[in-house]
């Protein structure tokens, strides 16, 4: 990993550990209401950024595991991190704000009804309810008398008190599921691995059909249009049940989209695998709108 770049609009820098950051392969970025940075890391910690130092946190902190995937803050402001291979962290930093330091710490697993253990997003529905995907066939085995070598179920959600698991005999597209989100109209939407995506309207999935395989990314912007990273053909975007490719979209040589963010002011930037960072300008059409 090469750490994390910080562009404010006409400069950039990039931050290493040599910095103070936990590690230099980042998996997941996400600011939190008070507006500090967190940088979730594959082997072993996570990092917060105040605009001055990094403080680190790890497993002798209370972490489940030392591999960050997901990250986020709910309404309530407890904070929730999605663990390769352990299940997801819940930090209440009561008093605390939102500084490493105090608080409550609670980890949820299988056992507390948890879908899998091997976690790779999470998102807050509008009605509060919080919904974890991930890969079940990553997860720890069961023993034999639950009837089945992995648990079943790759998509849990959480009402707060209890944990609901969701799999492909409930409607899913697949077991594997690698982005999510929530629309403006409260639908969840689960990216899978695969060419189909999963739409739950809040009493039944609906699979619809994209023909981008390897679906990795996820976003809804401010005018409502879904856009969809892929893995090894670029950017397409979702305009009802179709499938659209963007006009003037450069020849990435991966063409892997690994996230996706809109600006304030409408732009939308794309991280890739390979091909660095590509901005889009909507208002302005063809190639030009790409840099």
């Amino acid at each position: 990993g090469y750490g994390v770049l910080r562009y404010d609009g006409e400069s950039s820098r990039i931050y290493t550990t040599e910095d103070g950051l936990a590690k230099n392969t980042v998996w997941a970025v996400f600011a939190d209401q008070e507006g500090y940075v967190w940088f979730g890391a594959d082997t072993g910690v996570l990092s917060q950024y105040d605009d001055e130092t990094f403080v680190t946190i790890t497993r002798e902190d209370g972490l489940a595991s030392n591999a960050v995937s997901a990250m986020l803050q709910d309404r309530d402001g407890n904070f929730w991190f999605c663990t390769q291979g352990a299940g997801v962290t819940r930090y209440d930093p009561g008093s605390n704000h939102t500084r490493p330091g105090g608080g409550t710490i609670t980890t949820f697993t299988e056992d507390d009804g948890l879908a899998n253990s091997f976690m790779a997003t999470v998102v807050q529905d509008l009605e509060g309810n919080l919904w974890f995907g991930g890969n079940p066939k990553l997860s720890r085995p069961l023993n034999a008398t639950k009837g089945s070598l992995f648990n079943s179920g790759s998509v849990t959600r959480y009402d707060g008190q209890k944990f609901t698991a969701f799999s492909t005999t409930d409607g899913l597209s697949s077991e594997v599921i690698y982005s999510s989100l929530v629309d403006n109209a409260g639908n969840v939407w689960v990216a899978p691995k695969g060419d189909e995506v999963s739409r739950y309207d809040g009493s039944a999935w609906t699979i619809i059909k994209t023909g981008a395989l390897g679906l990795r990314s996820m976003y809804q912007d401010r005018a409502g249009n879904l856009w969809l990273g892929t893995e090894g053909v670029g950017v397409k975007r979702l305009n009802g049940d179709q499938i659209e490719s963007i006009e003037g979209e450069p020849e990435w040589k991966f063409g892997s989209i690994y996230s996706i963010y809109e600006d304030r002011t409408g732009v939308l930037w794309f991280g890739t695998w390979g091909d660095g960072v590509a901005r889009y300008d909507p208002s302005i059409q063809g190639a030009d709108a790409w840099t």
